[in-house]
């Protein structure tokens, strides 16, 4: 029998290699990978051990493959050399994952007919539709090349539609759905809707 257990076994090309290998013999693919382990640990303990004159003991080489301190130093400078720019990916990352999480969860409550969907006049849904659908747009045609201060605009422009329409339903207390809306960043606490 052929037996495949674990992670990347389950990969169908893996699969296939496999069976190509042993001429076309089907693998086996459904046993629990901690039952084998338990077996396998169960036969190991079982198995009678035959003395042949030597210790059996384990041999670790710490000396191999290690790397070097020469290495070491190369990899920090290199880190501290992009540790600016990485700094600098971070935070237009993080402004564009906020503006579209915004964006998307905005465009859910709004389909949603339990949540904000049926409180909004059609005149008030109309004009945030077209708002999540201009910033969907800019999105796809942006965020590639877009800086940070980009994003963040973009978010006051729809901030600058939907806020005064919640206020108008809520007023005086927080939205029920900011809490679906993850902020990151600088505005983490501030209520973005």
């Amino acid at each position: 029998e052929v037996v495949l257990v674990g992670g990347s076994t389950r990969i169908p090309k893996v699969q296939q290699l496999v069976k190509d290998y042993f001429h076309g013999k089907e693998p086996l693919c459904g046993i629990n990978p901690d039952e084998v382990i338990a077996y396998g640990a169960a036969l190991k303990a079982t198995t009678e051990y035959i003395g042949r004159g030597y210790k059996n003991s384990p041999i670790f080489n710490f000396g191999t493959n290690r790397l070097s301190p020469d290495d070491i130093k190369s990899m920090r400078e290199i880190s501290e050399r992009f540790a600016e720019e990485d700094k600098k990916v971070k935070y237009r990352v993080d402004a564009k994952n906020e503006l579209e999480s915004y964006v998307y969860s905005l465009k859910t409550q709004i389909a949603d007919q339990n949540k904000l969907g049926s409180k909004l006049s059609s005149k008030e849904k109309f004009a945030i539709e077209k708002e999540i659908e201009d910033k969907i747009r800019w999105l796809d045609e942006n965020q590639a090349t877009a800086q940070v201060n980009d994003f963040k605009t973009q978010q006051k422009v729809i901030e600058s539609v939907v806020t005064p329409i919640i206020a108008k339903l809520y007023p005086g207390q927080q939205s029920p759905f900011d809490s679906d809306v993850p902020h990151t960043g600088d505005e983490a606490n501030k209520n973005e809707l």
